[in-house]
């Protein structure tokens, strides 16, 4: 069930990525989450066992009509 905000999340914070630990690893972007009074920066990570041949789709904040909601990330 999507919750929907009225405000656009802010803009990325400026972040270095820390070094890949193994060569296998995926990143997996930080993001805005909606506290349900405030948007909270959710720091990246390493994923250092993801799912064998799959690859890793972003989340992402959508707009529409009713305000902007959280599509979670996905692999596939």
């Amino acid at each position: 069930m999507a919750i929907y905000v009225r405000e656009a999340p802010p803009a990325r914070p400026a972040m270095r990525r820390p070094p890949r630990p193994s060569t296998i690893a995926v990143w997996i972007d930080g993001h805005w989450t909606w506290t349900g009074t405030q948007f909270v920066w959710t720091r990246g990570y390493w994923d250092r066992n993801p799912p064998r041949g799959k690859r890793w789709l972003p989340g992402r904040w959508r707009q529409s009509d009713r305000g902007w909601y959280w599509v979670p990330g996905e692999w596939r």
